[in-house]
């Protein structure tokens, strides 16, 4: 009976499955790519679903030193392309490679009642706007974006004393939501969320207002999944990224 046993609870062992855990990698992504990296996340992962993407937010320049740092991080995914180019020149990256460029919002709340689709940038001097939220120009592309954006409309001096500094762009677009700030000049990619959809109406800058907002990346050389964060980086610029992207408000950078 003994011997029966033991057979039988070998013979189980034999037949179980080896459980394979999927392997990872750690992507440093800009805030402002949030919502359009959500997207990305669940994409790749249908795609390869042996590997799934790890993502880490904040403003391009703290990542950026993070990365300098030493921070465990397999890609470099920023909101400009002076981070990864800087990340490659210290020998911390690979090639860098852009892959969307981004566009600016004014974004108001709903409740607020102020006319941002016929006013444009003209709704900050309205007296009921008493803060207007940006990110931090010296930390995220988008801020300084932003600053761009006043300085050329001639109400930088005006609205100066109402600026309202975030870490980065998604922490701008929140002090909007919370009703901390009253209108603010935001990622568009973050507006199309259906929180800010629902709750808010942007007004996208036009282009020319700014200097292009292309967001680029670079696999660092510290990773340990060298192969997989290459083949990530192009699907994210081929065809089938280039979806994803067009949808989270970014018009891709095709190879």
């Amino acid at each position: 009976m003994m011997l029966l046993t033991v057979a039988a609870a070998m013979g189980s062992w034999g037949c179980r499955k080896e459980v394979v855990r999927p392997r990872e990698l750690t992507v440093a992504s800009a805030a402002s790519l949030r919502p359009v990296m959500e997207k990305v996340v669940e994409a790749y992962g249908a795609v390869r679903p042996g590997m799934v993407l790890r993502c880490t937010y904040g403003a391009s320049g703290t990542l950026q030193a993070q990365a300098m740092g030493g921070a465990p991080f397999d890609v470099f995914l920023g909101a400009d392309e002076a981070g990864p180019r800087a990340l490659a020149a210290a020998g911390v990256g690979g090639e860098p490679f852009g892959f969307g460029v981004g566009r600016l919002a004014l974004w108001v709340r709903k409740e607020s009642g102020l006319d941002v689709e016929g006013l444009g940038l003209r709704v900050l001097l309205d007296p009921t706007v008493k803060k207007v939220a940006v990110a931090n120009p010296e930390l995220a592309p988008y801020g300084r974006a932003a600053m761009e954006v006043l300085g050329r409309a001639g109400i930088e001096a005006t609205v100066r004393e109402r600026l309202v500094f975030a870490e980065n762009a998604a922490q701008s677009a929140q002090y909007v939501a919370s009703g901390a700030a009253q209108a603010g000049l935001v990622a568009w990619s973050l507006t199309l969320s259906p929180a800010m959809v629902a709750e808010g109406v942007a007004w996208v800058v036009p282009e020319t207002a700014h200097e292009p907002l292309v967001h680029a990346g670079v696999v660092l050389k510290r990773t340990a999944e060298a192969e997989e964060a290459r083949m990530f980086c192009e699907w994210l610029r081929g065809p089938e990224g280039g979806v994803v992207l067009r949808r989270g408000g970014l018009t891709p950078v095709m190879r």
